[in-house]
C-alpha cells in the first residue's frame, strides 16, 4: 500500500469538496453516501480529469513551492511496458529483452528482472509523480510473475497472464496502480491523523478494491499486440488507454 510522503495537498479548485468528500468517507467507513468510485471520481476532476492527466498535463499536488504536473510520468512508462508485454506475447521473452538492450536480464532470476524492467521502464523517482509510476509499476509487475519465479517461468506466466486477462487489463491495472498510489499519497496521512491508522488502512483497501473492480469489469478490450508500440502510434494508443482506464471514474 503506498503511503503520503507528506507534501501536502492543493487548497483550490476542486480540492475543498474533495476534502470534505474524503473526509466524510473516512469517518463513515465508506458506508455513507460518498462511495469510493464517487470519490476517486471527484480526485480526478481535482487533478483536472481523466483526459489532462493522460495528455500529461494533469492537475499540481503538493504544496506550491513543490507542484508538478501529473500523468507525463505514467503515460511514458505505459508505452514503455506495453510494448515489453506486447513483445513477449508476440516474439518471445528473451528476444524482447534483447530488443530493449536488457539482454544483460536474460537468464536471471524474476526478482532481477524485475528489478531490472523497473530501472529500464521507470524515471529516477526524482517527483511524487515518478514515485507513484514506479511504484504501480513494481506492483503489477508483483501481480504478473511471483518473485520466487524461475526465469523459464517468467515468460510463461506473462504468456498465461496476456491470454487470461488481456493486454489491454494488464495496462489498465497498471494505470489503476498508478492512480491508487497518487490517492495514497495525498491521503493515506491526512487520513491516519484524523481516524488512525486501521481505520486509515480498511478505508484506501475498499479505493484499491474499487479501482481493480471497476477496471476488470468496465475497461473495453481491444486487440493491441500488433500495433507499435514503439512510435507515435504507440504513444497515442497507451494515453487513449490511461484516459480509458481513468475515465472509469470520472462519473460523479
Amino acid at each position: 500500500m503506498g503511503t503520503s510522503t507528506g507534501y501536502g495537498m492543493p487548497t483550490g479548485g476542486g480540492w475543498k469538496p474533495l476534502k470534505n468528500a474524503a473526509t466524510s468517507f473516512v469517518k463513515d467507513g465508506g458506508q455513507g453516501s460518498v462511495t469510493p468510485k464517487n470519490l476517486l471520481g471527484t480526485y480526478l476532476l481535482a487533478n483536472g480529469g481523466a483526459q489532462a492527466m493522460a495528455q500529461g498535463r494533469g492537475g499540481t499536488s503538493g504544496r506550491s513551492s513543490g507542484r508538478y504536473r501529473i500523468g507525463s510520468s505514467a503515460k511514458k512508462t505505459g508505452t514503455k511496458f506495453g510494448g515489453f508485454l506486447s513483445g513477449v506475447a508476440t516474439k518471445g521473452l528473451d528476444a524482447t529483452l534483447q530488443d530493449a538492450g536488457l539482454a544483460h536480464l536474460i537468464g536471471k532470476t524474476a526478482t532481477e528482472v524485475c528489478a531490472g524492467l523497473l530501472e529500464a521502464f521507470t524515471p529516477a523517482a526524482n517527483t511524487l509523480d515518478d514515485h507513484a509510476t514506479r511504484s504501480a509499476l513494481s506492483n503489477v509487475l508483483t501481480d504478473l510473475f511471483n518473485p520466487d519465479a524461475s526465469y523459464e517461468d517468467i515468460e510463461l506466466l506473462l504468456n498465461q497472464a496476456i491470454g487470461d486477462k488481456g493486454l489491454m487489463t494488464i495496462m489498465g491495472n497498471f494505470f489503476g496502480y498508478y492512480l491508487y498510489e497518487l490517492f495514497c499519497r495525498d491521503f493515506y496521512e491526512v487520513w491516519q491523523k484524523k481516524v488512525g491508522a486501521e481505520q486509515a488502512k480498511r478505508s484506501l483497501c475498499q479505493v484499491k478494491e474499487c479501482i481493480f473492480a471497476e477496471v476488470e469489469s468496465k475497461l473495453v478490450q481491444k486487440d493491441i499486440q500488433s500495433f507499435d508500440w514503439s512510435g507515435p502510434e504507440g504513444a497515442s494508443l497507451v494515453e487513449q488507454i490511461m484516459q480509458d482506464t481513468l475515465e472509469i471514474f470520472e462519473v460523479v
